[in-house]
């Protein structure tokens, strides 16, 4: 009897030990499996804190160390590097810690033309060109990577003010703040917009800017509008997502207070009856002017101190000009062009470069619109070869080249990028890119050469991809004239 307790026994401890050894080689194989995935592009042991496996809630992005490895931004090229700075703040290195604003004498007689060719179309052209948030956040910078280390504040500021007074020299108007009051407040700590504190002394010294500055908006009919504060949000910053995937956590959320803009003592129901007068101011921009996860009301706040109504025609998500031009291009525009133009503009975009040009070029014949009276047509024709001549008998026509823009207008939506090559009489050639834009209905693209351009038009050609092939064109050659 007692042999068989033994031997019950010395059972029991076989099974327990083969259990507990099957429990162990299970953990350590997954252990393995877990570093084998997550961990390839790195042989040495990962610290604590940047283990492969997924931490819940938010962190410190001060204690991942992957956020300076190039190996974590693989397909994120346009975002590097994320540094890390104090108090869970993000900056991007390339946006948030420019510090070269420069802009070209060729660049601002541009300006200085589109400003000039607005204001004889009866409008005032208004940049609002936003600081960047290491020149206004530099506080939180830890001075601890290559990117931050030596980010000379006072330059990126001297060079952010040289080109806005630049501007102005040349009769542009533009609005910066690159020493706010409370600049701790300005932005989000690990999102790019601004905080509606932000919003808020931004509209204000563009407000003051427009009263002392541009005499027509006094004589805009008034309308009192009162902002009302309401309840504490708190939502996720832009950076989250790309801090997540590079150390597995979010850095801490953002908190703000909700705020609404409308006419004072005018009911909800009073706008549906035409008590509140068509706006004749309008703001284009980015999602600092119209954002999705959160209103910072910076149009609202700019309603309030100008008492004037405004048309927001900001877009979410679009680049620095996919407002502006499909705004120029629609019927809104056409129907009811502002007196005063409002452009927002962040910081970490050039107002210069030839990307700017293009904008700005395609923006002048896009006010100047859809000619009744074309110096040349192009006749419906249906897109099939690789390549398609327009406008290719017009030579002997001593058309200015700098002085006339093409008008293309597609029977269908064109989804997809496409260039045009434009040809003078003097042998030169422009290539052109048309970039969709964000909103816009792809029927109609605007072109407008070079204006320090010489010769007279000779032909365009268009190169077919397979987003315009098989649609219909028409084409017009147009005077520049508003």
């Amino acid at each position: 009897m007692k042999m068989m307790k033994n031997s019950f026994t010395r059972i029991g401890f076989l099974i327990f030990f083969l259990g507990a050894s099957l429990i162990i080689t299970g953990i350590e194989g997954y252990t393995m499996r877990a570093h084998a995935q997550e961990g390839k592009q790195e042989e040495k042991p990962a610290p604590e804190n940047e283990a492969g496996k997924e931490k819940p809630g938010y962190q410190d992005p001060a204690t991942c160390a992957a956020l300076l490895n190039d190996q974590s931004y693989k397909g994120m090229d346009a975002q590097k590097y994320m540094v890390a700075g104090k108090d869970s703040w993000v900056f991007r290195s390339r946006q948030d810690l420019k510090t070269d604003f420069s802009i070209s004498e060729e660049d601002l007689a541009l300006y200085q033309k589109f400003s000039a060719f607005l204001k004889e179309s009866g409008m005032e052209l208004v940049l609002v060109y936003i600081p960047t948030r290491g020149m206004i956040a530099s506080k939180f910078l830890r001075r601890e990577s290559e990117w931050d280390k030596n980010f000379d504040i006072a330059a990126a500021a001297k060079s952010y003010n040289a080109t806005i007074k630049a501007m102005r020299d040349k009769g542009i108007h533009i609005i910066g703040n690159s020493n706010p009051q409370s600049p701790e407040s300005y932005f989000n700590h690990a999102d790019q917009h601004w905080t509606t504190s932000g919003a808020r002394a931004m509209a204000e010294k563009t407000a003051a800017y427009i009263k002392a500055n541009i005499p027509i908006a006094s004589k805009l009919p008034q309308v009192k509008f009162e902002t009302t504060v309401g309840k504490k949000v708190t939502y996720d910053g832009r950076f989250g997502e790309i801090i997540k995937k590079i150390c597995k956590f979010r850095p801490d959320p953002e908190t703000d207070l909700e705020v609404y803009t409308k006419p004072a003592g005018l009911s909800d129901d009073a706008a549906l009856f035409g008590d509140v007068p068509i706006p004749l101011v309008t703001l284009v921009g980015t999602s600092n002017s119209r954002r999705e996860e959160f209103n910072s009301n910076f149009d609202g706040y700019l309603k309030q101190e100008l008492s004037l109504d405004i048309l927001n025609a900001a877009i979410a998500g679009g680049g620095m000009d996919d407002s502006l031009l499909i705004y120029l291009t629609s019927s809104e525009f056409k129907k009811n062009p502002p007196r005063i133009l409002i452009w927002e503009i962040p910081g970490y975009y050039d107002l210069g470069g030839a990307n700017m040009r293009q904008t700005i070029r395609q923006a002048m014949a896009s006010v100047a619109g859809y000619c009744e009276k074309p110096l040349a047509e192009f006749s419906k024709k249906t897109i099939e070869d690789k390549k398609l001549k327009i406008f290719d008998k017009v030579e002997k026509e001593k058309i200015p080249a700098k002085n006339a823009y093409i008008v293309l207008n597609f029977d269908e939506e064109v989804t997809k990028d496409f260039t045009m090559s434009v040809k003078t009489d003097d042998g030169k050639h422009e290539k052109y890119e048309f970039q969709r834009r964000k909103g816009d209905d792809g029927r109609l693209w605007y072109y407008l050469p070079k204006q320090n351009r010489d010769g007279f038009f000779a032909e365009a050609t268009i190169s077919v991809n397979d987003g315009i092939k098989g649609r219909h064109l028409q084409a017009r050659l147009c005077p520049l004239v508003p």
